[in-house]
């Protein structure tokens, strides 16, 4: 688990790992900085699985990175500090992966909940590698391994270059598109995690604005197929060293503030159906209604289930980067 000023829900998330049924881990937490009173609230523990590391600000993936050379098991279960384990979640979770042929990276189902901890929806994933990997390979794929439900194997993680801090957002997507080239993936059938939509979480910074690049869904999304194609082909030296190159360019072939759009209409959707199921009826119609009405387009497409266009075509082979940005 990594923590940034999270204060609001972390204990609450923290009590839920230590009381599970199964009692046989080490918890891991990185404390990347926080200004709050997250460290006080780490402090008051005393359970000897707890292993605590304070560090400064790094960003999320770069903390996931510090705590995952601090695992010392091969075998590692992700957590949000703002999201509850069912009880029963490594139990379950542990047998459902040995059913499923231990596969480098499994997930589970969901229960949304509110800021609150009301109930909203749950959400089932796919359960074979390969329904999994087609979507998460595909140019519009769906969601189908949630990031804070996974238990995945350390060495298949760092093999494959572990989180890119470069992506301060969609770090997971990033690390399973590089993983499909040589990692199963499988999900259990069960829902074992209360996931919170929370306004001050990562999730819900559906903008993030960081060195002049916009973060959105989309965005990430391209941005990482960019980077895949380059490790397919024995150039990841180019993403390293001409990434500025890269997203520039990338930048001049693509409507990045439809992308932006996009991204803030799938943000304002999942708002109104929040409050919709909240019992804020009347205020998530109003809000559905006032999307429609200035992006009329997008939701219409959204609702007919018309793919958004397959931007994959604009990016970049290494010949054009090394012809054009001025590669020795």
């Amino acid at each position: 688990m990594s923590v940034y000023n999270g204060e609001k829900f972390l204990r609450e998330a923290v009590d839920s790992i230590l009381t599970q049924t199964f009692k046989d881990f080490e918890f891991v937490i990185v404390n990347d900085g926080s200004k709050d009173s997250t460290g006080e609230i780490l402090a008051s523990y005393r359970d000897h699985r707890l292993k605590i590391f304070s560090i400064e600000n790094r960003g999320l993936p770069a903390a996931l990175n510090y705590g995952l050379e601090c695992c010392s098991a091969d075998l590692v279960m992700r957590m949000d500090a703002d999201d509850v384990a069912y009880p029963h979640r490594f139990a379950a979770l542990l047998e459902d992966w040995e059913k499923a042929g231990r596969p480098d990276v499994f997930g589970s189902g969901a229960d949304y909940i509110n800021e609150d901890g009301l109930d909203l929806w749950g959400i089932s994933m796919p359960l074979d590698n390969l329904t999994i990997k087609a979507e998460i390979l595909a140019a519009n794929g769906k969601m189908t391994i949630m990031h804070p439900t996974v238990l995945f194997r350390k060495k298949a993680v760092l093999g494959c270059g572990a989180y890119d801090p470069y992506f301060t957002n969609g770090q997971d997507y990033d690390l399973w598109l590089r993983m499909t080239l040589c990692c199963r993936f499988g999900n259990s059938p069960q829902h074992l995690l209360k996931f919170r939509f929370n306004s001050l979480s990562d999730t819900a910074r559906f903008i993030h604005v960081t060195n002049e690049n916009v973060f959105t869904g989309n965005w990430v999304r391209l941005l990482s197929q960019q980077k895949m194609i380059l490790i397919e082909k024995g150039h990841e030296d180019l993403w390293q060293s001409h990434r500025d190159y890269i997203v520039g360019r990338l930048k001049e072939k693509v409507d990045v503030s439809r992308l932006v759009d996009e991204a803030i209409v799938g943000r304002l959707l999942t708002e109104a159906k929040i409050l919709y199921c909240s019992g804020r009826k009347v205020v998530g119609i109003w809000q559905l209604l006032m999307l429609f009405l200035r992006n009329p387009d997008i939701l219409l497409k959204r609702f007919m289930g018309i793919q958004i266009p397959d931007r994959t075509q604009h990016l970049l082979s290494p010949t054009e980067i090394v012809g054009q940005g001025g590669v020795r």
